[in-house]
């Protein structure tokens, strides 16, 4: 097939469909082929054989350089954004509200004061009291109470331990009487308690269980 009639069916190709019709059928690559061919085909026809350089799918798809059509790249802009996944959470307007009313209540509040506090060991005259009053009410029947208490321990954790294991022993009716474990802070340090016994000899016995679970304890009257 001579260039001539490529040329011709190049012309009638592009002057039927137009441009962008005929790019849009075959493609911007096999238009850039056809292309090619078509010209280097009509330089050997002519005697001028000189390489042709390739034609991009670009300039191929537009013609004499014109740029792209604004209004194609908006609805192609626009088409993207429609057919885009959503990623945000969708927030209905009462759960927005108690978002922001919760920030503004957190940002009020001093540094650490939205921390859970935690609970504060009950201080030493509150379990002096409780002291007192039981052995008011033990007085009134005409005896006397015992307690015991533990090492002291620089850290109250290591004194709820023990208190953990007095109160485990206490509770399974190990221990005589009917005792309760308490947690008291002394000086800087920290000492478990249990009480109260009515007799020497029961909290004795209670000191010697104790010290069977490794507890060791200090007996003390009041």
């Amino acid at each position: 097939m001579d260039a001539p009639c490529i040329d011709d069916r190049v012309n009638q190709a592009l002057a039927g469909l137009g441009w962008r019709r005929f790019a849009r059928r075959i493609g911007a690559p096999m238009l850039a082929a056809m292309l090619a061919l078509a010209a280097e085909t009509a330089m050997a026809a002519d005697g001028h054989a000189h390489p042709v350089s390739p034609v991009s799918p670009l300039a191929a798809g537009t013609p004499d350089g014109a740029m792209p059509d604004p209004a194609a790249s908006s609805a192609l802009n626009a088409f993207s954004a429609h057919t885009r996944p959503a990623i945000r959470p969708v927030l209905s307007d009462e759960i927005r509200l108690a978002a922001l009313q919760e920030g503004k209540r957190l940002r009020s509040m001093p540094p650490g004061a939205a921390l859970a506090p935690i609970p504060a060991a009950r201080p030493v005259e509150d379990n002096l009291v409780m002291a007192s009053h039981s052995k008011a009410s033990v007085a009134a029947d005409g005896a006397v109470a015992y307690a015991l208490v533990t090492d002291i321990t620089r850290t109250r954790v290591a004194s709820e331990l023990r208190q953990q294991l007095m109160g485990s022993s206490a509770t399974i009716g190990d221990l005589p009487g009917a005792p309760r474990t308490d947690l008291m802070q002394v000086g800087t340090g920290w000492r478990a308690v249990v009480w109260p016994f009515a007799t020497e000899l029961q909290a004795d016995k209670a000191r010697r269980l104790l010290a069977e679970r490794g507890i060791r304890t200090e007996l003390l009257k009041f």
